[in-house]
């Protein structure tokens, strides 16, 4: 058998042939020739056809890898809104209205300080959008509270810039005027002040009475120092162990002037002030009033009757 074989095989002019295929083609009256050319067809017809299907498949893939999706195209479109307003807003100067309603909108505005002795406004910004203090605030803030008379920094206490911008925002975001912050112990008449130590600030809240601020900070802080002065300013301190508060009705430039009893006297002050705001409300409250005088009876036709 295996000389037959070796036998049709050289007859084969095309050595792909099987030969025990052929055998059985050979039967039907097929040629070698005609057998390996309808082979060749059968094998190359599958790849002809797939082939450009899986050419574009690959296109699709390639191009679906390259497209954006969905998220980079919002945040590209949202990015493209905002430069668009940006390009559109510049130039022009805001309003009242719109300045307020953006600095509304935000949730941690920059505080705005003004400093008394240097006549100049500061945009502090404390914390970020994420309630995060913003980096590089302690120097910012030792160069804006820098002693007055030499110039010199200290890093203030963090308490002092955190009550300070609680204030800021319990009073509808107004201005805060700084009027003294550190002071250098070479000019400063007490070695002990806590302003020495960068943790003590004068100031007052610009349309604010003082003795509203006054009252706020006594009713809002606890184990710090409040120093009321009259219709100047207010001093405020920080890390003390006791809550401390006094009076000083002396001028600028003067010897301090501490009145006794400031406790007593500050709780007896707002004591007549809530009397006299209470009794105000009462006398504008109206009374209902009614078509009969004091002496005049009601009709018997008008008195109601039950089911006898």
């Amino acid at each position: 058998m295996g000389s037959s074989m070796m036998q049709h095989m050289e007859r084969t002019p095309h050595r792909i042939a099987d030969y025990f295929v052929w055998r059985r083609f050979r039967v039907a009256g097929l040629s070698p020739k005609l057998y390996s050319v309808l082979l060749c067809c059968l094998v190359a017809t599958p790849i002809v056809l797939v082939a450009p299907h899986a050419t574009a498949r690959r296109k699709k893939r390639a191009v679906t890898q390259q497209a954006p999706s969905k998220t980079s195209r919002r945040r590209n479109a949202s990015a493209q809104k905002r430069s668009h307003s940006r390009r559109k807003s510049s130039g022009k100067k805001l309003s009242r209205s719109s300045s307020a309603r953006r600095r509304s909108s935000s949730r941690f505005p920059p505080m705005t300080l003004y400093n008394m002795n240097e006549q100049r406004y500061v945009k502090m910004r404390v914390y970020d959008s994420k309630g995060h203090v913003v980096p590089g605030l302690r120097k910012k803030a030792a160069e804006f509270f820098r002693c007055k008379r030499t110039g010199k920094m200290h890093g203030m206490h963090w308490r002092v810039i955190k009550n300070l911008y609680q204030i800021y925002r319990a009073f509808d975001e107004k201005t805060i005027e700084v009027v003294s912050g550190f002071r250098h112990p070479s000019v400063n008449k007490s070695k002990k002040s806590r302003h020495t130590m960068g943790k003590a600030v004068d100031f007052r809240v610009r349309g604010v009475d003082v003795t509203a601020l006054r009252d706020y900070l006594i009713d809002k802080y606890q184990d710090v120092g409040i120093g009321y002065y009259p219709d100047r300013f207010v001093h405020l301190d920080v890390a003390r162990k006791h809550k401390a508060i006094w009076i000083d009705t002396s001028g600028p430039g003067e010897d301090p002037k501490y009145v006794d009893n400031a406790r007593e006297r500050i709780s007896k002050e707002r004591q007549r002030k809530k009397n006299k705001t209470n009794a105000r409300k009462k006398k504008t409250v109206k009374k209902p009033k009614s078509d009969l005088g004091p002496n005049d009876s009601v009709p018997a036709t008008q008195i109601a009757i039950g089911p006898i």
